[in-house]
């Protein structure tokens, strides 16, 4: 085992009350059949890990815990580095939620089936705010991790990934989500200035729609849409 791994297990103990360093190396080493190096605790199935965690251990663990110790397992030890988050009172007129695939700060690097958590922003032609960040590790306890996923992020109308396989974009598409890849990605300022552009001049009829404007002016853009 090196520094590196250690480290990640002792900062992962902190976050697991009532579990000590021996026993969360018991765990994983279960876990990862006795490989533990950093490739190996970064993979780990979290199912397997919350299963042989409650057998090897007398204790209550709640899920935030669960989550942290998941995350520090797959090297983010910097959660302080993700954006803040900003709740709204009121929203913008013509604005819309999206929600961008990401791995690290704020950058649309996730692919929909994997990523780490979706940051959700609120956006107009004026501006945007990060009003959540939802993290998609609880997902991968269920039955149907897609399934679980769209439901985390049925209150968007679009979404940003790298890519998305057929049988989950369907699932995006039946629930009313718009899905975008950006197979090269981007940071979500980058995906959402561009989307700004398009909202200020001629919006599609989707996106106008989704925007609240009327048939006519929905009619209007299509129109300028063909013109050009």
């Amino acid at each position: 085992m090196n520094r590196e791994v250690a480290l990640r297990i002792a900062l992962a103990t902190r976050t697991l009350e009532n579990t000590s360093i021996a026993q969360l190396l018991d765990v994983l080493s279960a876990c990862t059949n006795g490989e533990l190096t950093k490739k190996a605790i970064s993979n780990i199935d979290i199912e397997e890990f919350l299963s042989t965690l409650h057998q090897k251990v007398d204790a209550h663990f709640d899920l935030d815990g669960i989550t942290d110790a998941i995350r520090i397992f797959r090297g983010e030890r910097d959660l302080e580095a993700l954006p803040s988050v900003t709740a709204l009172e009121v929203l913008p007129e013509r604005s819309i939620k999206l929600a961008v695939a990401s791995n690290n700060e704020d950058l649309l690097d996730g692919h929909f089936g994997s990523c780490l958590r979706f940051l959700v922003y609120q956006v107009n032609t004026d501006g945007y705010n990060l009003i959540d960040i939802r993290s998609m590790i609880p997902t991968e306890l269920a039955e149907d991790k897609n399934a679980a996923r769209t439901n985390l992020i049925d209150d968007c109308e679009i979404v940003y990934m790298v890519s998305v396989g057929g049988p989950a974009a369907a699932k995006v598409i039946r629930s009313g989500i718009y899905p975008i890849k950006k197979p090269l990605g981007e940071t979500a300022p980058q995906v959402i200035e561009q989307l700004q552009g398009v909202m200020k001049k001629s919006p599609p009829p989707w996106l106008a729609k989704i925007m609240g404007d009327s048939a006519e002016n929905r009619i209007r853009f299509e129109r300028a849409e063909v013109e050009v």
